[in-house]
């Protein structure tokens, strides 16, 4: 922001979408931006020191009358690439400035578990490196140090680390839970004691270049700044619900409606074939002709009736020689359709009696609770 670099690029990139100007490819939070000479960093530990060393030697063989400056941490210091790349860097003789933030932590790492030696500025020396130490908490320090550095590095192409010695008081990333290896009193000391924005803003206040006013003014500008795009947004994807409710609704009535049509079409159907079948005339009953028989021949002659005896009655049998079961009549006669009627007859009138006597004995039980609560 310093270099003029837009807030909405920089929300551009944290979510990647088309006005991002890497167009996705880098994760969060890895800005770069050509026109302004920010060349991204890498994931990877430490891989930006060799490159940023390379641009440098390629500046100083371009004449360019410019200087790198790359930045790290002390837990990338402790990577081989930083060694390469500072002894590249010193052999080559090459503008740049290695600028070293140390803040007592490499995610849960602390400084003392990563080296024994004075600090990362100490090792300068070693390499053919002009190193200092300043304070990172303080702007002006910063300020003047890396000002005199750019300054002999363009000037002499001579390579310069600055360590700066600062405190990270937030968390590592979203998935960092830094009070699992640090105190919460620790934190809130360097926040409240130390912080190099409140040294700054109390500072500026004392000389008279900043008051309350200002403050709250510059606090709803800068809110206003990063709620604007996000309200927007939030309001563009209510529009987008919307529309597609209504589509949805808008598609479910027409749905219902070309139902009832086609109800309301199958009983006009209906309605047509009835009329047409009550209004047509009914066809004419034609019996089929039947061929011409031949005649009959004439029945033969009948002869007379002949007399029979009558037949000779049954012998009697005695009570002992009487049939032990006395044999039923024989059913008479009947037609299947009667038979069927009658049967359905009596099975009505047996349901019905049935039901008859469990009304009476309902209303007969229902007449003696009222009388046994009376």
């Amino acid at each position: 922001m310093y270099r003029g670099y837009p807030l909405d690029l920089f929300m551009a990139q944290c979510y990647g979408n088309a006005s991002d100007p890497g167009k996705g490819r880098q994760m969060p939070v890895h800005y770069g931006c050509r026109d302004r000479h920010f060349v991204t960093i890498s994931s990877p530990l430490a891989t930006q020191i060799p490159q940023a060393v390379g641009a440098a030697y390629a500046i100083k063989r371009a004449n360019a009358n410019q200087a790198v400056v790359c930045y790290f941490g002390e837990g990338a210091a402790s990577e081989g690439d930083a060694h390469a790349g500072f002894n590249f860097a010193a052999t080559l003789e090459c503008p740049i400035v290695f600028f070293c933030r140390n803040n007592g932590y490499a995610i849960s790492t602390p400084t003392s578990e990563q080296y024994r030696g004075d600090g990362i500025a100490a090792r300068g020396p070693g390499y053919g490196l002009l190193s200092i130490r300043v304070d990172g908490n303080d702007v002006f320090a910063v300020y003047n140090a890396t000002k005199e550095a750019r300054r002999r590095a363009v000037a002499e192409n001579q390579p310069f680390l600055i360590e700066a010695m600062t405190y990270r008081i937030g968390h590592h990333s979203t998935s960092d839970d830094s009070s699992a290896y640090r105190s919460v009193d620790e934190v809130s000391y360097w926040d409240k004691q130390d912080h190099p924005i409140s040294r700054l803003r109390l500072y500026m206040q004392g000389r008279g270049w900043w008051d309350e006013e200002q403050e709250k003014s510059w606090r709803k500008s800068s809110r206003k700044k990063v709620s604007g795009p996000r309200l927007a947004l939030l309001l563009l994807l209510v529009l987008i619900l919307f529309l597609i409710f209504l589509l949805l609704l808008i598609l479910f009535l027409l749905i219902i409606i070309l139902l009832v049509l086609i109800l309301h079409l199958l009983l006009l159907l209906h309605l047509l074939i009835l009329l047409y079948l009550i209004l047509s005339p009914p066809p004419p009953l034609s019996c089929p002709s039947l061929p011409d028989s031949p005649p009959h021949p004439p029945p033969p002659p009948r002869s007379p009736p002949r007399h029979r005896p009558p037949p000779p009655p049954p012998p009697r049998l005695s009570s002992a020689q009487s049939h032990p079961y006395p044999q039923s009549p024989p059913p008479p006669l009947r037609s299947p359709f009667l038979s069927s009627s009658c049967s359905c007859f009596l099975s009505f009138l047996s349901s019905f009696s049935s039901f008859s006597c469990s009304s009476l004995y309902s209303i007969s039980s229902l007449s003696s609770t009222s009388s046994f609560s009376s």
